[in-house]
């Protein structure tokens, strides 16, 4: 009897643990197939960009921009304001004055930044802190220049908007002049008719990308003939993307130079923060400045943790006289299908009472 009984309680001892394992990875498996269903619904929602959840915020003003800017970035690294040294007031971007540069009258056609063949147009700047690479290989397929050719990338720095940026001699001289050149990126765009801009991002390490996600800013800057005040800054902000762009997306923004109007979606104010209006719309963009796109929306704050690595390519500027619509490219990033894990969990269970069983 009382060996019977010894027995009854040394395998009571060995079944319940397999019982118990059994019945935690079954549910897995049921907890991931439901997983799969939600999943695959958000899936297809997220094929289209997201249209933003957030509220954008005012547009900065030079007289609160101490505050406002000091929360949304890192001391400069990239084309962003920086304090004057001499200012003991608000903060304020020093730029020079100078006249716009002349140019042609307005006709069809398109200049695009390939990289290939050793091209560098506008030198387009990341950070100041880590060295601008052109790649041989590697970039975008999704507009002019060779598949899969050259672009350009930065990596290694930390940033919480992290942007791309050009700019003119005329933009904060004495400060990085050697990432600045006249270029088509900046000066007389309604001299030349400009009627898009156009870009390929590539997001390559990501740093911190807070839900609901960021959307992608493209903002154009005029000054003042002090170079301490804005005139005009202009941003087009996209919906939000959820995830950030891990392969090449494409961005179409328009600026339709010779509208007569403020194309649909832009923030066009002057620089104390009153609303610009249709009439001064080519009179802004006849002195351009500043021409920057980064990961970010206008007046929101998000954490500068992380490493960033971005590459950049097929940066594009389109002139005539047609009027032209936004048009956003971008593909979303490729995940496991939650049906296949679930598959992975019940295959897992099954290894697990194989081996179980092999013990005993």
């Amino acid at each position: 009897m009382e060996k019977g009984l010894m027995f009854w309680r040394s395998t009571g001892r060995s079944a319940l643990p397999r019982f118990l394992a059994a019945l935690f990875l079954l549910s897995f498996a049921i907890v991931l197939l439901g997983f799969g269903g939600i999943f695959n619904r958000l899936s297809a929602q997220s094929t289209a960009i997201e249209e933003p959840a957030l509220k954008l915020a005012t547009p900065i003003r030079p007289d609160t921009m101490r505050m406002e800017w000091t929360t949304l970035q890192i001391p400069a690294n990239d084309f962003q304001p920086i304090k004057s040294d001499t200012s003991t007031g608000s903060f304020t971007i020093p730029l020079g004055p100078s006249t716009p540069r002349a140019s042609p009258p307005p006709t069809a056609g398109s200049f695009t930044e390939t990289y290939d063949n050793g091209s560098d147009v506008g030198k387009w700047v990341a950070s100041f802190n880590v060295p601008r690479q052109i790649q041989p290989t590697g970039g975008s397929s999704l507009a002019a220049g060779i598949p899969a050719g050259s672009y350009l990338q930065q990596g290694g720095f930390s940033s919480s908007i992290p942007t791309w940026g050009t700019a003119s001699p005329r933009y904060q001289p004495g400060f990085n002049d050697e990432f600045k050149e006249d270029s088509v990126f900046v000066g007389n765009w309604t001299g030349a008719g400009v009627q898009t801009f156009g870009v390929d991002l590539e997001v390559i390490q990501s740093g911190n990308w807070p839900a609901p996600g960021r959307p992608v800013t493209l903002q154009l800057m005029q000054m003042d003939s002090t170079g301490f005040g804005v005139n005009y800054v202009a941003s087009y902000t996209t919906p939000i993307l959820p995830a950030p762009p891990l392969t090449w997306a494409h961005f179409d923004f328009p600026i339709n130079a010779n509208s007569g109007a403020v194309p649909s979606g832009w923030v066009f104010t002057h620089g104390d923060g009153s609303p610009g209006n249709d009439s001064e719309w080519a009179t802004f963009l006849s002195r351009v400045d500043l021409t920057s796109v980064g990961f970010y929306a206008p007046g929101f704050a998000y954490p500068g943790t992380g490493s960033w690595t971005l590459g950049i390519d097929n940066i594009s500027v389109q002139y005539g006289t047609k009027t032209t619509e936004p048009r956003f490219l971008v593909s979303p990033a490729p995940a496991p299908e939650p049906t296949s894990l679930a598959f992975i969990g019940v295959v897992s269970a099954g290894l697990f009472f194989r081996r179980r069983r092999r013990r005993h």
